[in-house]
């Protein structure tokens, strides 16, 4: 599985990432594979979501249409002076 985000920023960060996974979480079903199953058994774990770090890909289309002050970085906010 592959998960595909698509979004309409320039740029984005690691804050980002971790709130699009964050939010997959929320909104995706856990995935229940026969492998899964039996290491959960064994080791205790929980299984991976569908959409999770490894298998996600976010994608700016780098329109310049986005809104700024979304990055948590100071050279980002002076440049945009903040949220807009």
């Amino acid at each position: 599985t592959i998960c595909f985000v698509s979004v309409d920023i320039g740029m984005g960060s690691d804050l980002l990432t971790q709130y699009v996974v964050d939010r997959l979480e929320q909104l995706l079903p856990q995935q229940q594979h026969q492998h899964q199953q039996q290491d959960e058994q064994h080791n205790q774990r929980r299984p991976k979501r569908l959409c999770h770090l490894e298998n996600l890909s976010i994608s700016g289309t780098h329109t310049h249409s986005a809104p700024a002050g979304f990055l948590p970085y100071t050279l980002y906010q002076i440049t945009s002076k903040g949220f807009s």
